[in-house]
């Protein structure tokens, strides 16, 4: 087994946008990196889904699934000695997944394993730094209007997607938001909500309004902070009302 001196990584926590989803949506994960090693370094991240009950039938891996550009967003670089630094990770859940709940893993490599040398020295081997226990995170649903697993839903599963408005207040907040996002996904119903639909460096103001218009249900959770902010003119909330 290869060593790499000096450099040693690992992952304190990280958290999936979403905890149900369709076949071929995007998911992200913000995931924290702490190099608790010697000097600053570079890690690739590979990420591993897979059937709940056997851990062998990967569902997904990353590294052997994404071509080499797509694989490049992986490679989280030039992380400071001691600190730790948080990524947002991007990828789309494979189109041909089963229905049913999956168990993910991550792992942290050193760039060799993503570049695969031919070169036979020893500094250029493959070393995994860390890896986390497979836990089970993601519930894949139908695709929406799918009239024979809604059964019981099946005029409104076809007609109705929501727009959610609401404002960062406490971490249990945005969860229970997020929770609720969720429950409306597994119930067949099209969800826009800026944690998993915001796209990178799209303007606010731009997925608000395609938010207004894809949805024809706007959902504002009216907490105290989300009042205020509305009242005042302030932030998005302001800006959508």
């Amino acid at each position: 087994m290869s060593l790499c001196y000096g450099w040693s990584f690992c992952i304190p926590e990280y958290e999936l946008s979403r905890g149900v989803i369709r076949p071929g949506e995007q998911l992200s994960i913000d995931i924290t990196i702490l190099n608790d090693g010697l000097r600053i370094g570079t890690v690739y991240l590979i990420l591993l889904v897979a059937n709940p009950y056997d851990h062998k039938k990967l569902v997904y891996d990353s590294d052997r699934d994404l071509i080499r550009a797509e694989k490049q967003r992986f490679r989280l670089v030039d992380i400071p000695a001691g600190k730790k630094s948080k990524y947002a990770v991007n990828w789309k859940f494979p189109n041909n997944a089963e229905i049913g709940v999956y168990d993910i893993k991550l792992q942290l490599w050193n760039p060799s394993k993503l570049f695969q040398p031919k070169r036979h020295l020893f500094r250029f081997y493959s070393h995994r730094f860390y890896e986390t226990q497979w836990h089970g995170a993601i519930e894949v649903v139908p695709p929406q209007g799918d009239l024979h697993y809604y059964q019981t839903t099946k005029e409104l599963n076809t007609t109705i997607s929501v727009f959610i408005s609401y404002s960062w207040d406490s971490t249990n907040h945005q969860k229970w938001v997020l929770e609720l996002a969720d429950e409306l996904t597994r119930n067949g119903i099209k969800v826009i909500i800026d944690k998993h639909d915001l796209l990178p460096g799209e303007e606010i103001t731009e997925f608000i309004e395609r938010g207004i218009t894809e949805c024809n249900v706007f959902l504002m959770i009216c907490s105290e902070q989300y009042t205020i902010k509305a009242n005042n003119r302030l932030g998005g909330v302001g800006w959508r009302l």
